[in-house]
């Protein structure tokens, strides 16, 4: 399913700088690359960039080192351009799992302003740690499974006042993520189960559309109740909102 293999493997011990080369790391289960400042038990647990990607940089001018776009792993040899969130890579004994595809960048890097452009917000695939193991570069890459990059990405919010108290979890969240698989064909790529406090609504969604998912949905909540905050945290955020569409 696309065989490859992996060129570099670099760390950093900080957040905010360039990574280095090493010549091998050890990747652990749910957290990321061992001694790495952006490892973690969350979702951006490992980050990729295909060689393919980078060439088109070096292109402009550029002379960059492995690690210059803050990337764990270089691949060459597999269509990264094709993998959604869900796509399963093996790199050697390890496998990763696509939990996102680019990011969103709220400062510019200096490869920004040497060329007016960045691929890792655009190129740039972050997965988390589904089996550890030691990674070394010239190691086979291969795609074990493939979601396609078409496929609709979809995340579900269920607002509770029962999510705190140990009570029955409110049922709406599951029934619609049902109708998006369903109906739409979407891929649930993420689920969350919040109270109804417009703060941490609010936080949801924008954690969700940092993750560049498709579409975001709440359900749940207290529907006309004055104590239902969904609206006003769904407000919060919005950058803009269409017409004729709550």
């Amino acid at each position: 399913m696309g065989n490859g293999r992996l060129l570099h493997v670099c760390i950093s011990s900080r957040k905010g700088i360039a990574k280095h080369e090493i010549p091998s790391a050890r990747l652990l289960l749910d957290y990321g690359m061992e001694a790495d400042a952006h490892a973690g038990q969350w979702h951006r647990q490992v980050s990729l960039l295909a060689h393919t990607d980078i060439e088109v940089m070096c292109a402009k001018g550029l002379t960059l080192k492995p690690g210059a776009f803050g990337e764990n792993l270089v691949i060459d040899g597999v269509n990264t351009a094709e993998l959604g969130v869900g796509s399963q890579l093996r790199v050697g004994p390890v496998l990763l799992e696509l939990t996102q595809v680019g990011k969103v960048c709220h400062t510019r890097c200096a490869i920004y302003y040497t060329t007016g452009d960045c691929i890792m917000p655009r190129t740039g695939l972050f997965a988390r740690v589904v089996e550890a193991g030691e990674v070394t570069a010239g190691m086979p890459v291969e795609i074990v499974h493939r979601v396609d990059r078409s496929t609709l990405q979809a995340a579900v919010i269920t607002v509770s006042d029962h999510c705190s108290a140990g009570q029955t979890i409110d049922t709406a969240g599951p029934e619609v993520a049902a109708l998006l698989t369903s109906e739409l064909g979407a891929r649930i790529a993420w689920t969350k189960l919040v109270p109804d406090s417009e703060s941490e609504i609010a936080e949801a969604i924008k954690d969700f559309s940092e993750r560049r998912v498709d579409i975001i949905l709440t359900a749940g909540g207290t529907g006309p109740d004055v104590r239902d905050m969904t609206p006003e945290a769904t407000r919060k955020v919005l950058d803009r909102e269409f017409p004729g569409l709550a």
